[in-house]
């Protein structure tokens, strides 16, 4: 087992620690009973999701700046496992939204806007799959967007 795999298994046992604390210590909320230990998962992706698409806009700048391949790759790398977060934040919080609110889904500004933002780097990630491999392919989903 090599340091990585090291790593990836001591995080994946913090996982299941953290999912265990979940059901057996937090303490149930008065009022929205057992769903809202769904916020445990929800939130924790919703930041993780974030903070990949922070990865994205590094790689994507300092490719751009730099040409670095290393960054490129950090930046799909992060679009990819960004994407896999957000749909479970929209997931989770539709399974909470049921009970709580008796529809899974509100158009309100943030959950339009998480959803706005799924989208956006499903479609980034299109462009990366479809594009002609190679510098081409690395240049036009790292570009910005005209205003």
């Amino acid at each position: 087992m090599n340091k990585h795999e090291k790593w990836a298994a001591a995080a994946v046992g913090l996982m299941v620690l953290a999912g265990g604390a979940i059901f057996l210590f937090a303490p149930t909320d008065a009022l929205q009973g057992q769903v809202q230990r769904i916020f445990y998962l929800h939130v924790s992706s919703a930041i993780a999701a974030y903070g990949c698409f922070a990865v994205v806009l590094l790689g994507g700048i300092i490719y751009l700046r730099n040409g670095s391949l290393a960054a490129d790759r950090l930046a799909r790398a992060g679009a990819l496992v960004g994407l896999v977060f957000t749909t479970v934040t929209l997931v989770m919080g539709m399974l909470w939204a049921k009970p709580i609110w008796g529809t899974f889904w509100a158009w309100d500004a943030r959950l339009t806007s998480t959803l706005v933002l799924w989208i956006i780097y499903a479609g980034y990630l299109m462009v990366r799959r479809l594009a002609e491999p190679g510098r081409q392919a690395r240049i036009v989903s790292s570009q910005r967007l005209p205003v």
